[in-house]
């Protein structure tokens, strides 16, 4: 988000960083803040009442799996790497 209001000429005046969602949601409601939201967030405390806006462009993150070389003949990494797989592709 700070990358975004970079780009966009002006850096974020933020008093408080809240990492819990359910928290975040709650302080947006009573006015108290402003969040960036997923589908997600809402959709598990759909009663929070919150105006959402669209953004004017897209705002895109890269999220990058490692593992140590050789772990992926392990099932549990397999079986991780292939959902990460998953998903990413299904998104495109």
């Amino acid at each position: 988000m700070r990358t975004v209001c970079r780009q966009h000429g002006f850096e974020p005046a933020t008093s408080h960083e809240i990492i819990d969602p359910a928290v975040t949601l709650a302080l947006a409601a009573k006015g108290l803040g402003v969040a960036s939201v997923t589908d997600m967030m809402i959709g598990l405390n759909s009663s929070v009442p919150i105006i959402r806006l669209a953004p004017i462009q897209e705002i895109v993150r890269k999220i990058v799996l490692i593992r140590r070389a050789g772990a992926g003949a392990r099932p549990t990494v397999r079986a991780v790497t292939e959902i990460v797989q998953d998903v990413i592709s299904d998104r495109r």
